[in-house]
C-alpha cells in the first residue's frame, strides 16, 4: 500500500512539473493543457485558435499527445513544437488548393489516393513551362487562405515570393509578411513541379511563422533568425 501511495505521489509531482513548463508556453491564441489520462498516462491537449479550429474533426486526432513523466524540459518543448507543426501542416494540406481541389487533402479516399499516387506521368509528354505567362497561369489557380503568390523575373530567372498578413513577432502588430524568394526553371519544370514549388514555399513560410510565434515566458525558443555564428560559438 505504501509503495502504491509513493508511486501515485511521484505521478502527481511529474504532472505538476510538466504543467509548470507548459503553462509558460505561448503560441498564438492556442490553449495547452496537461491532464491525467487512464492508467496514470499524462496527456498534452491542444486547443487551436479559430483559424485552424475551423477544420473541426479533421485535426482532432492531432490535438492530444502523450507525455512521458521523465521527459526533460527540452524534450517537452520539442514535443510541443512537433504537435504545433503537425497541426499546422495538417491545416495547410487541407486548405491548399489548385483549381478548386485540395490536391494534398489528408482525408482523401484510400483507393483514390493510391490510384492517383501510382498514375505515372511520362516526363517526355508532360507540359513543360516555357514562359513567365505559363507559370503565372498555373500559379493563378493556387489558393491558400488570403495569401498572395507573386511571380516575376529577376535577371532572367522566374521567381516566386509569397506575401500575407500576420502578427509581426517583433512589434506584435499585424502587418504584411514576405517569404523568401523561390526560383522556377524554364524548359525543365512541368505543371506539378510549379505547384510543388508553391506548396514548399507555403509550407516553409508556415513553419517559419510557427517558430517565431512559439514562446516560452514571452521569449523565443525556436528563433528562425538566430545567429549561426553564435550557435557555433555556444556549442564549441
Amino acid at each position: 500500500m505504501q509503495e502504491v501511495l509513493e508511486q501515485h505521489s511521484v505521478g502527481l509531482l511529474a504532472i505538476d512539473r510538466i504543467r509548470d513548463i507548459v503553462r509558460d508556453v505561448q503560441y498564438r491564441d492556442w490553449m495547452f493543457n496537461v491532464v491525467a489520462g487512464n492508467d496514470d498516462v499524462i496527456l498534452l491537449k491542444i486547443t487551436p485558435d479559430d483559424d485552424t479550429g475551423a477544420l473541426g474533426a479533421e485535426i482532432t486526432p492531432f490535438t492530444t499527445w502523450y507525455v512521458d513523466d521523465d521527459m526533460s524540459f527540452q524534450q517537452i518543448i520539442q514535443l510541443i513544437f512537433l504537435a504545433v507543426s503537425t497541426i499546422e501542416k495538417h491545416a495547410l494540406n487541407s486548405e491548399f488548393s489548385y483549381r478548386g481541389a485540395r490536391i494534398f487533402q489528408p482525408h482523401a479516399s484510400t483507393d483514390k489516393y493510391i490510384k492517383a499516387e501510382n498514375r505515372i506521368v511520362d516526363p517526355m509528354k508532360a507540359w513543360v513551362i516555357a514562359s513567365l505567362d505559363d507559370i503565372r497561369k498555373i500559379v493563378s489557380e493556387i489558393r491558400f487562405r488570403h495569401w498572395e503568390f507573386n511571380v516575376f523575373e529577376e535577371n532572367g530567372v522566374p521567381m516566386l515570393q509569397i506575401q500575407f498578413k500576420d502578427t509581426d513577432s517583433l512589434t506584435g502588430v499585424v502587418s504584411m509578411q514576405y517569404s523568401r524568394r523561390w526560383a522556377f526553371e524554364y524548359h525543365v519544370m512541368g505543371e506539378m513541379q510549379v505547384i510543388q514549388t508553391c506548396y514548399l514555399a507555403v509550407s516553409t513560410a508556415v513553419r517559419h511563422e510557427s517558430r517565431e510565434q512559439l514562446l516560452y515566458r514571452k521569449k523565443w525558443i525556436s528563433n528562425p533568425h538566430r545567429s549561426v555564428s553564435l550557435l557555433v560559438e555556444e556549442r564549441q
